[in-house]
């Protein structure tokens, strides 16, 4: 029953390679939350208000004499209402397009110079956070395509698709981080408002000061680069939840997630690799191992159908009749996992960004997380179309860590 292990695991990588476990499928959460963040910057700004036509607006030098000066700014042609309108929806369809991973390469261009245009001919008008946004997008266009988590790539054999980040654009997000960080505290030290209105305001800005410092200071071993990145992640967090934070600090939160490194958490460690049952008739499950195979550098699982033979040698009789004919997972212990609890172990398991969304979902209890879980496995049939096959579509490769 041995199959042989996949050597690309988190422990075969180079320490000294930061950011080098980002999956795909991690990529494409960080690409939907950054969509959705541009999408609402498109959206706030509609209908567009007649206050930011006022401002004072300086056309570029020869202007009426040239053609590429008006073709670089499309403001610099045409400031109707009608145009701006027509710019903030194309920017709003490119986000969703970017956010799903359809003609994201497209979208991110479109997006970076429409906002680009905003940003120059509009300065006071509200934008997502230009130019941290821009420089993010076009970093986008030198990636890889069809990470897994994109609509490109749903379907496909192989769902990983051997999809890896290139390490200059994390490199790139980490040199913004901290070029950010810099500025923030150089802006807070020299005359910052929140000092001003006293309070608890004031206590904010001196802890967001020292956060923000801590930055620089500790990028240069990874723990301290893990805690100083945490400390200000939050920092600016709980200003955006208060309501202080300016387009800057939004367009910073987003330079954070690409500057997040998985190797800060690592897959839960097990003895032995552990099984993964799923029933082989529902088109969520399969879709569910597609998932963990595809955002599994560590190989910690086989995989086989509740319907196959693989089961039966594993778990006896009388405790597979209580198992619920969804994900189950079989521990290096022998416990059985179910429900609710076998999802947030399968993303303890894989690492990274699932890992911290799995410890963020073992919070809630037990009974919630539970019936969250059921509601969705009683609708799940009628939503995802019934497999052809007991095991999902899957490469060769990956089939090698599936039991019968």
């Amino acid at each position: 029953m041995a199959r042989p292990v996949n050597p690309t695991s988190y422990e075969s990588v180079d320490p000294r390679s930061a950011g080098s476990t980002w999956t795909g499928g991690q990529y494409s959460l960080v690409r939907a939350l950054f969509g959705a963040w541009l999408l609402f910057g498109a959206l706030r700004l509609l209908p567009w208000e007649a206050r930011f036509e006022e401002l004072p607006f300086v056309y570029p030098p020869d202007h009426s004499s040239s053609v590429l000066d008006s073709f670089v700014n499309v403001f610099w042609w045409n400031r109707e209402p009608w145009v701006v309108t027509s710019a903030l929806a194309i920017c709003a369809i490119a986000s969703v397009l970017f956010a799903a991973g359809s003609f994201h390469r497209i979208a991110a261009a479109v997006l970076a110079y429409v906002w680009s245009c905003f940003a120059t001919s509009f300065p006071l008008a509200p934008t997502p956070g230009v130019p941290w946004i821009v420089v993010l997008l076009l970093a986008h266009l030198t990636l890889p395509p069809a990470p897994y988590g994109s609509w490109v790539a749903r379907g496909r054999p192989d769902p990983e698709g051997a999809w890896r980040i290139h390490l200059p654009v994390f490199q790139l997000a980490w040199a913004m981080l901290l070029l950010g960080c810099i500025i923030d505290v150089f802006d807070r030290l020299g005359d910052d408002p929140w000092r001003r209105q006293g309070g608890g305001w004031q206590a904010l800005s001196w802890i967001g000061i020292a956060c923000e410092a801590a930055v620089p200071l500790g990028v240069f071993k990874r723990r301290t680069r893990a805690i100083a990145w945490s400390a200000a992640f939050l920092w600016r967090l709980l200003v955006l939840v208060l309501g202080g934070a300016d387009d800057r600090l939004r367009g910073m939160l987003i330079v954070h997630l690409y500057s997040f490194d998985p190797l800060w958490l690592q897959p839960l460690r097990a003895r032995t690799r552990e099984h993964l049952f799923f029933d082989g008739e529902c088109g969520l499950c399969h879709r569910m191992v597609r998932f963990v195979a595809a955002e599994d550098r560590g190989s910690a699982f086989f995989y086989s159908p509740l319907q196959g033979n693989a089961i039966k040698e594993l778990v006896p009789e009388e405790a597979r009749a209580r198992l619920p004919d969804s994900i189950v997972i079989r521990a290096d212990d022998g416990r059985l996992l179910i429900c609710s609890d076998a999802a947030i172990h399968a993303l303890r398991r894989v690492g990274g960004a699932w890992r911290a969304l799995g410890e963020l979902l073992a919070v809630v209890p037990r009974p919630v997380r539970d019936f969250g879980y059921r509601v969705v496995a009683r609708v799940r049939k009628r939503l995802f179309t019934k497999p052809d096959g007991s095991c999902p579509l899957l490469s060769t490769r990956l089939r090698t860590y599936f039991l019968p």
